[in-house]
């Protein structure tokens, strides 16, 4: 018997909402068991992560132990004779040190993320292999070198840092610039700005970091900034006590060391000689010692002396030509004496006066007749006439108007290093014996290569080697000496 219409009806409807109901049910669970399983599948995900990290930093902590060890090993082996002394530079040596942690953080946080093929070479390899790979510093590549900085803590005061304002010679121009003593740390007497710090000359770790710098810049004689004992110039103090310092350091590194005799007060061609032999006698057996090659294969001392033009061309004859009467050739004081070329007479003025050389100085092109790039060459030819031995002084740039605010004309920009590159160029050409650079830390003149960062204070900006890093003048000192054809054999 048929349902009548209307009841039909309702079953239809019934039906409908049965199955809507059954479908909204469906639904609603197969949502509830996938959020479930995502869930768990999350937890296995995020435990292997923690997992992981627990590794990575498991692997952190054991590398950070190591450079913790090996930072105390070489403070040790550092200051091993000098006990006591609190290091200018140990700031400078955490800084780096937590560098290396965070680098070798970053680099295994990123092994934890790459598949086993891709993975570096591990870190202990390749320093193994740069260090197979490093060439020995070059004893044809001399850097003039300055000891006479000071701070408080190892000096008791500043030294050089607090340079004085120097005057112009002209009253009229020096009347307008105010005299003043620099006031370190914040406030140097330079336009750049020392990794290090305003530091020490005496600390053994500056010293031990700066022959690090010049030897991995491949500069293989280190000229010393020389005054007698117990003399000094006038922002300074004496520092013949760090002689021994450094010329044990200089064997350390496989550096040598020589002298570059300064225009102390007095000073004179005799007083010149009883340098010459002070040297010879106190440090000449050093194995630091520079001793220069000659004919027969002999090997004699090797000095440069600073503003030569000052004493009489005949006097010098007295001690550097052969029969004169203070003469030290054939004697077992017998040296290399390099004169300072600034004008053209001076090639005349060092020949009548016995010396065997001559070099430029001056890190500012043009500044003298010497330093001017475009005369090397004549200057060069001069030379091998004359039986001379040339050597051009290259230079990173020159800026001193921290110390002559009135001398801003012979600043040289460094633009990024370009200069310095030109510099090298210019000595290359000509093919000298030896390159001197003007030079690793002469931070009044802003000729330095040492390495540099940028500082800011409240009363100073100062120069920095932005875009690259703090050692790029080492970096590219030793680019040239490779392509130096002296340290080539």
């Amino acid at each position: 018997m048929a349902l009548p219409l209307h009841q039909f009806a309702v079953f239809i409807k019934r039906a409908f909402l049965v199955v809507v109901l059954f479908i909204v049910v469906w639904v609603v669970a197969k949502q509830f068991f996938y959020q479930l399983s995502s869930s768990e599948q999350d937890y296995n995900v995020g435990s292997k992560l923690m997992a992981d990290e627990k590794l990575v930093q498991a692997a952190i902590d054991e590398r950070f132990v190591l450079l913790r060890e090996e930072a105390e090993n070489s403070r040790r082996a550092s200051s091993q004779s000098v006990e006591g002394i609190e290091s200018a530079s140990l700031q400078t040596v955490k800084t780096s040190l937590m560098a290396e942690d965070a680098a070798f953080s970053s680099k295994h946080l990123a092994l934890a993320k790459t598949p086993p093929a891709l993975a570096e070479t591990p870190r202990e390899d390749v320093q193994a292999m740069a260090e197979a790979s490093m060439q020995p510093p070059c004893t044809n590549v001399h850097a003039f070198y300055y000891p006479w900085y000071g701070n408080p803590k190892i000096d008791g005061h500043y030294a050089h840092w607090n340079h004085t304002v120097l005057p112009h010679w002209d009253k009229e121009i020096d009347k307008n610039y105010k005299k003043y003593a620099h006031r370190p740390p914040n406030d140097i007497a330079s336009d750049f700005y020392p990794e290090l710090g305003a530091y020490s000359s005496r600390d053994p770790q500056v010293v031990y970091e700066h022959f690090s710098q010049l030897s991995n810049a491949r500069i293989g004689v280190v000229a010393v900034s020389y005054y007698p004992a117990g003399t000094a110039d006038e922002n300074g103090m004496p520092w013949d006590d760090l002689y021994i310092l450094l010329l044990d350091k200089a064997v350390d590194h496989g550096l040598k060391i020589t002298f570059h005799i300064e225009p102390y007060k007095g000073r004179n061609e005799k007083t010149v000689r009883n340098d010459i032999i002070h040297i010879v006698d106190e440090y000449g057996s050093h194995k630091g010692f520079y001793k220069y090659k000659i004919t027969n294969n002999r090997h004699v001392p090797l000095f440069y002396v600073y503003d030569s033009y000052l004493t009489k061309q005949e006097d010098w004859a007295k001690v550097l030509v052969p029969g004169g009467p203070n003469t030290i050739r054939g004697t077992k004081y017998d040296s290399m004496v390099i004169g300072l070329l600034v004008d053209m007479p001076h090639s005349s003025y060092a020949s009548v006066g016995g010396f065997d050389g001559l070099y430029t100085y001056f890190a500012s092109n043009g500044f003298t007749y010497g330093s001017k790039w475009d005369n090397w060459k004549d200057i060069s030819v001069r030379s091998h006439q004359m039986n001379f031995l040339f050597i051009p002084s290259v230079g990173p740039g020159y800026v001193d108007t921290n110390i002559r605010p009135w001398n801003s004309e012979n600043a040289r920009d460094r633009s990024d290093g370009v200069y310095y590159k030109n510099s090298w160029e210019s000595a290359l050409k000509v093919k000298p014996a030896i390159i001197s650079i003007t030079s690793f830390n002469e931070w009044h003149e802003g000729t330095q290569i040492e390495k540099a960062i940028p500082t800011f204070s409240e009363s100073r900006n100062y120069f920095d080697y932005k875009p690259f890093g703090s050692d790029y003048y080492i970096k590219l000192t030793k680019n040239f000496v490779d392509k130096y054809h002296a340290c080539q054999t």
